[in-house]
Protein backbone atom coordinates (compact mmCIF):
# COMPACT_ATOMS: atom_id res chain seq x y z
CA UNK A 1 0.00 0.00 0.00
CA UNK A 2 1.53 3.33 -1.04
CA UNK A 3 1.81 6.14 1.51
CA UNK A 4 2.62 8.94 -0.94
CA UNK A 5 -0.70 10.53 -1.80
CA UNK A 6 0.94 12.73 -4.46
CA UNK A 7 1.08 9.67 -6.74
CA UNK A 8 -2.68 9.95 -7.40
CA UNK A 9 -4.42 13.21 -8.41
CA UNK A 10 -6.78 14.54 -5.75
CA UNK A 11 -9.70 14.59 -8.16
CA UNK A 12 -9.47 10.81 -8.49
CA UNK A 13 -9.38 9.99 -4.82
CA UNK A 14 -11.53 12.61 -3.01
CA UNK A 15 -14.80 10.65 -3.32
CA UNK A 16 -13.09 7.35 -2.61
CA UNK A 17 -11.44 8.81 0.49
CA UNK A 18 -14.80 9.84 1.91
CA UNK A 19 -16.53 6.53 1.19
CA UNK A 20 -13.68 4.29 2.26
CA UNK A 21 -12.73 6.63 5.10
CA UNK A 22 -16.19 6.30 6.66
CA UNK A 23 -15.92 2.51 6.55
CA UNK A 24 -12.46 2.64 8.09
CA UNK A 25 -13.72 5.03 10.76
CA UNK A 26 -16.41 2.53 11.78
CA UNK A 27 -13.75 -0.19 11.85
CA UNK A 28 -11.47 1.82 14.17
CA UNK A 29 -14.31 2.67 16.56
CA UNK A 30 -15.52 -0.95 16.59
CA UNK A 31 -12.02 -2.24 17.33
CA UNK A 32 -11.52 0.17 20.20
CA UNK A 33 -14.91 -0.57 21.75
CA UNK A 34 -14.98 -4.31 21.18
CA UNK A 35 -15.29 -6.80 24.01
CA UNK A 36 -11.87 -8.15 23.12
CA UNK A 37 -10.36 -4.90 24.38
CA UNK A 38 -8.31 -4.44 21.22
CA UNK A 39 -7.38 -0.85 22.07
CA UNK A 40 -4.16 -0.87 20.03
CA UNK A 41 -4.51 -1.55 16.31
CA UNK A 42 -1.53 -2.67 14.26
CA UNK A 43 -0.71 -1.07 10.94
CA UNK A 44 -0.93 -4.46 9.23
CA UNK A 45 -4.55 -4.86 10.36
CA UNK A 46 -5.38 -1.34 9.23
CA UNK A 47 -3.86 -1.82 5.77
CA UNK A 48 -5.47 -5.24 5.37
CA UNK A 49 -8.88 -3.81 6.26
CA UNK A 50 -8.28 -0.95 3.84
CA UNK A 51 -7.47 -3.45 1.09
CA UNK A 52 -10.62 -5.47 1.89
CA UNK A 53 -12.79 -2.35 1.68
CA UNK A 54 -11.13 -1.31 -1.57
CA UNK A 55 -11.91 -4.74 -3.02
CA UNK A 56 -15.53 -4.61 -1.80
CA UNK A 57 -16.06 -1.11 -3.22
CA UNK A 58 -14.19 -2.06 -6.41
CA UNK A 59 -12.25 1.20 -6.32
CA UNK A 60 -8.68 2.12 -7.10
CA UNK A 61 -6.24 1.84 -4.17
CA UNK A 62 -6.28 4.91 -1.94
CA UNK A 63 -3.12 6.00 -0.10
CA UNK A 64 -3.10 5.04 3.57
CA UNK A 65 -1.96 8.56 4.49
CA UNK A 66 -5.09 10.07 2.92
CA UNK A 67 -7.38 7.63 4.74
CA UNK A 68 -5.56 8.25 8.03
CA UNK A 69 -5.96 12.03 7.66
CA UNK A 70 -9.68 11.64 6.94
CA UNK A 71 -10.23 9.31 9.92
CA UNK A 72 -8.24 11.49 12.31
CA UNK A 73 -10.09 14.66 11.28
CA UNK A 74 -13.49 12.99 11.78
CA UNK A 75 -12.45 11.53 15.13
CA UNK A 76 -11.36 14.99 16.28
CA UNK A 77 -14.35 16.86 14.88
CA UNK A 78 -17.09 14.50 16.04
CA UNK A 79 -15.69 12.64 19.06
CA UNK A 80 -12.77 14.74 20.29
CA UNK A 81 -10.28 11.90 19.77
CA UNK A 82 -6.94 11.54 18.01
CA UNK A 83 -5.52 8.42 16.36
CA UNK A 84 -2.01 8.41 17.80
CA UNK A 85 0.62 6.66 15.70
CA UNK A 86 3.15 4.64 17.71
CA UNK A 87 6.47 4.18 15.87
CA UNK A 88 8.07 0.75 15.96
CA UNK A 89 11.38 0.21 17.69
CA UNK A 90 14.31 -1.01 15.63
CA UNK A 91 13.37 -4.50 16.71
CA UNK A 92 10.30 -5.95 18.39
CA UNK A 93 12.26 -8.97 19.56
CA UNK A 94 12.19 -9.33 23.33
CA UNK A 95 15.46 -9.94 25.11
CA UNK A 96 15.63 -13.03 27.32
CA UNK A 97 14.78 -12.32 30.96
CA UNK A 98 18.36 -12.94 32.06
CA UNK A 99 19.62 -10.22 29.72
CA UNK A 100 17.41 -7.56 31.29
CA UNK A 101 19.02 -7.72 34.71
CA UNK A 102 22.03 -5.53 33.91
CA UNK A 103 22.95 -2.18 35.40
CA UNK A 104 21.22 0.25 33.08
CA UNK A 105 19.32 0.93 29.87
CA UNK A 106 20.60 0.02 26.46
CA UNK A 107 21.24 2.50 23.68
CA UNK A 108 18.00 3.17 21.86
CA UNK A 109 16.83 4.74 18.65
CA UNK A 110 16.42 8.52 18.24
CA UNK A 111 13.64 10.43 20.01
CA UNK A 112 10.17 9.53 18.79
CA UNK A 113 6.73 11.01 19.28
CA UNK A 114 3.45 10.83 17.39
CA UNK A 115 4.28 9.13 14.08
CA UNK A 116 0.77 9.84 12.75
CA UNK A 117 0.09 7.83 9.54
CA UNK A 118 3.63 6.43 9.59
CA UNK A 119 2.95 4.63 12.88
CA UNK A 120 3.23 0.86 13.09
CA UNK A 121 0.55 0.77 15.80
CA UNK A 122 -2.37 3.09 16.51
CA UNK A 123 -4.17 3.98 19.72
CA UNK A 124 -7.24 6.15 20.19
CA UNK A 125 -6.69 9.02 22.63
CA UNK A 126 -8.84 11.89 23.79
CA UNK A 127 -7.40 15.22 22.68
CA UNK A 128 -6.05 17.67 25.28
CA UNK A 129 -8.78 19.18 27.41
CA UNK A 130 -9.12 22.93 27.73
CA UNK A 131 -8.87 24.80 31.03
CA UNK A 132 -12.54 24.48 31.98
CA UNK A 133 -12.90 20.72 31.25
CA UNK A 134 -9.58 20.11 33.04
CA UNK A 135 -10.89 21.84 36.19
CA UNK A 136 -14.09 19.79 35.92
CA UNK A 137 -12.01 16.64 35.58
CA UNK A 138 -10.08 17.57 38.74
CA UNK A 139 -13.39 18.18 40.55
CA UNK A 140 -14.61 14.71 39.58
CA UNK A 141 -11.33 13.15 40.70
CA UNK A 142 -11.39 14.93 44.06
CA UNK A 143 -15.05 14.08 44.64
CA UNK A 144 -14.71 10.40 43.80
CA UNK A 145 -11.67 10.12 46.07
CA UNK A 146 -13.64 11.63 48.93
CA UNK A 147 -16.64 9.42 48.19
CA UNK A 148 -14.42 6.34 48.21
CA UNK A 149 -12.94 7.26 51.61
CA UNK A 150 -16.47 7.36 53.02
CA UNK A 151 -16.95 3.78 51.87
CA UNK A 152 -14.06 2.46 53.97
CA UNK A 153 -14.80 1.88 57.65
CA UNK A 154 -12.30 0.31 60.04
CA UNK A 155 -10.17 -0.80 57.07
CA UNK A 156 -13.22 -2.59 55.56
CA UNK A 157 -14.82 -1.61 52.28
CA UNK A 158 -18.56 -1.12 52.73
CA UNK A 159 -19.29 0.42 49.34
CA UNK A 160 -21.63 -2.37 48.28
CA UNK A 161 -24.06 -1.19 50.95
CA UNK A 162 -24.42 2.06 49.01
CA UNK A 163 -25.36 0.26 45.82
CA UNK A 164 -28.63 -0.98 47.26
CA UNK A 165 -29.77 2.54 48.08
CA UNK A 166 -32.56 3.89 45.90
CA UNK A 167 -31.70 7.54 46.59
CA UNK A 168 -29.38 9.15 44.07
CA UNK A 169 -27.01 11.77 45.42
CA UNK A 170 -23.69 13.17 44.21
CA UNK A 171 -21.96 10.78 46.62
CA UNK A 172 -23.24 7.68 44.86
CA UNK A 173 -23.71 9.06 41.35
CA UNK A 174 -20.45 10.87 40.49
CA UNK A 175 -17.64 8.45 39.88
CA UNK A 176 -17.49 4.70 40.14
CA UNK A 177 -15.69 2.76 42.87
CA UNK A 178 -14.80 -0.11 40.54
CA UNK A 179 -13.31 2.20 37.92
CA UNK A 180 -11.42 4.20 40.55
CA UNK A 181 -9.97 1.07 42.19
CA UNK A 182 -9.04 -0.50 38.84
CA UNK A 183 -7.20 2.65 37.77
CA UNK A 184 -5.29 2.63 41.05
CA UNK A 185 -4.34 -1.04 40.75
CA UNK A 186 -3.33 -0.50 37.13
CA UNK A 187 -1.05 2.39 38.14
CA UNK A 188 0.51 0.27 40.90
CA UNK A 189 1.08 -2.62 38.50
CA UNK A 190 2.68 -0.45 35.82
CA UNK A 191 5.02 1.12 38.39
CA UNK A 192 6.05 -2.31 39.68
CA UNK A 193 6.82 -3.53 36.17
CA UNK A 194 8.59 -0.36 35.08
CA UNK A 195 10.76 -0.11 38.19
CA UNK A 196 11.77 -3.75 37.74
CA UNK A 197 13.64 -2.83 34.54
CA UNK A 198 10.51 -3.52 32.52
CA UNK A 199 10.85 -7.28 32.93
CA UNK A 200 9.35 -9.08 35.89
CA UNK A 201 8.42 -12.69 36.51
CA UNK A 202 4.75 -13.34 37.20
CA UNK A 203 5.66 -14.90 40.57
CA UNK A 204 7.55 -11.75 41.57
CA UNK A 205 4.76 -9.49 40.35
CA UNK A 206 2.32 -11.47 42.49
CA UNK A 207 4.54 -11.03 45.55
CA UNK A 208 4.68 -7.29 44.97
CA UNK A 209 0.89 -7.15 44.55
CA UNK A 210 0.45 -8.93 47.87
CA UNK A 211 2.47 -6.18 49.57
CA UNK A 212 -0.20 -3.74 48.42
CA UNK A 213 -2.99 -5.94 49.75
CA UNK A 214 -4.04 -7.19 46.30
CA UNK A 215 -5.28 -10.76 46.60
CA UNK A 216 -3.45 -13.32 44.46
CA UNK A 217 -4.85 -16.54 45.97
CA UNK A 218 -7.63 -17.07 43.44
CA UNK A 219 -10.29 -15.18 45.38
CA UNK A 220 -11.87 -12.08 43.85
CA UNK A 221 -10.12 -8.80 44.55
CA UNK A 222 -12.51 -6.56 46.54
CA UNK A 223 -14.25 -3.71 44.73
CA UNK A 224 -13.14 -4.71 41.21
CA UNK A 225 -14.59 -8.22 41.66
CA UNK A 226 -12.06 -10.13 39.57
CA UNK A 227 -9.32 -12.61 40.37
CA UNK A 228 -5.63 -11.80 40.11
CA UNK A 229 -5.41 -13.94 36.98
CA UNK A 230 -8.33 -12.06 35.40
CA UNK A 231 -6.70 -8.75 36.31
CA UNK A 232 -3.45 -9.64 34.53
CA UNK A 233 -5.37 -10.93 31.51
CA UNK A 234 -7.32 -7.68 31.34
CA UNK A 235 -4.15 -5.56 31.44
CA UNK A 236 -2.57 -7.68 28.71
CA UNK A 237 -5.75 -7.61 26.59
CA UNK A 238 -5.90 -3.82 26.85
CA UNK A 239 -2.23 -3.51 25.91
CA UNK A 240 -1.09 -2.01 29.20
CA UNK A 241 1.13 -5.07 29.68
CA UNK A 242 2.67 -7.64 27.39
CA UNK A 243 3.27 -11.21 28.46
CA UNK A 244 5.95 -13.51 27.12
CA UNK A 245 6.62 -17.11 28.07
CA UNK A 246 10.13 -18.53 28.16
CA UNK A 247 11.00 -22.19 28.51
CA UNK A 248 13.71 -23.19 30.96
CA UNK A 249 15.27 -26.25 29.37
CA UNK A 250 17.12 -27.36 32.48
CA UNK A 251 13.98 -27.89 34.54
CA UNK A 252 11.39 -28.17 31.79
CA UNK A 253 9.50 -25.22 33.20
CA UNK A 254 7.89 -22.16 31.63
CA UNK A 255 8.39 -18.66 32.99
CA UNK A 256 5.75 -15.98 32.45
CA UNK A 257 7.35 -12.53 32.14
CA UNK A 258 5.60 -9.16 31.98
CA UNK A 259 6.68 -5.83 30.49
CA UNK A 260 4.75 -2.69 29.59
CA UNK A 261 2.50 -2.65 26.53
CA UNK A 262 2.22 -0.11 23.75
CA UNK A 263 -0.74 1.67 25.32
CA UNK A 264 1.33 2.38 28.43
CA UNK A 265 3.92 4.15 26.28
CA UNK A 266 1.28 6.68 25.27
CA UNK A 267 -0.97 6.93 28.35
CA UNK A 268 1.73 6.66 31.03
CA UNK A 269 4.92 8.23 29.59
CA UNK A 270 8.15 8.56 31.54
CA UNK A 271 7.26 12.11 32.58
CA UNK A 272 4.13 10.80 34.33
CA UNK A 273 6.12 8.08 36.11
CA UNK A 274 8.62 10.68 37.36
CA UNK A 275 5.79 12.96 38.54
CA UNK A 276 4.06 10.08 40.33
CA UNK A 277 7.29 9.14 42.13
CA UNK A 278 7.83 12.77 43.12
CA UNK A 279 4.32 13.17 44.55
CA UNK A 280 4.35 9.79 46.29
CA UNK A 281 7.70 10.44 47.94
CA UNK A 282 6.80 14.11 48.57
CA UNK A 283 10.04 15.38 47.07
CA UNK A 284 10.81 18.97 46.11
CA UNK A 285 11.41 20.18 42.56
CA UNK A 286 15.13 20.59 43.26
CA UNK A 287 15.28 16.80 43.63
CA UNK A 288 13.69 16.18 40.24
CA UNK A 289 16.97 15.35 38.52
CA UNK A 290 17.67 12.67 41.11
CA UNK A 291 14.25 11.12 40.51
CA UNK A 292 14.76 11.16 36.74
CA UNK A 293 18.14 9.47 37.03
CA UNK A 294 16.70 6.82 39.34
CA UNK A 295 13.77 6.17 37.01
CA UNK A 296 16.14 5.91 34.02
CA UNK A 297 18.16 3.32 35.90
CA UNK A 298 15.27 1.26 37.28
CA UNK A 299 12.99 1.42 34.25
CA UNK A 300 15.67 -0.02 31.98
CA UNK A 301 14.84 0.29 28.28
CA UNK A 302 11.09 0.50 28.83
CA UNK A 303 10.65 3.83 27.07
CA UNK A 304 13.86 4.08 25.09
CA UNK A 305 13.75 7.61 23.68
CA UNK A 306 9.99 7.57 23.14
CA UNK A 307 8.45 10.95 23.94
CA UNK A 308 4.72 11.53 24.03
CA UNK A 309 3.47 14.48 22.01
CA UNK A 310 -0.05 14.87 20.72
Amino acid sequence: MRDNEDDIPYSQISTAVENIGNSMLRYVLAQCESQTGNTVISRSKMTQKLKDINDEENTKPVPFSAIYSYIDSKLSEIYGYHLFGIPAKKTDKKRPFSETQGDGPEDEEPSMGDAKFRGQYFVLLRRDMGPVPRRYHQFILDHTSTAYEKRVHDMTYIGKEYSVSSSYTPDNEIGNDTELALKGITAITLCIVLLSKNNILETELSKQHEKFGISTDGHQIPIIDMTHRDLLCLLVRNNYLTKTVEKVNDVGQELAIYSIGKRTLVEFPKESLVKLCQETLQLEDNQLELIENTVNLLAGDAYGEFKFSS
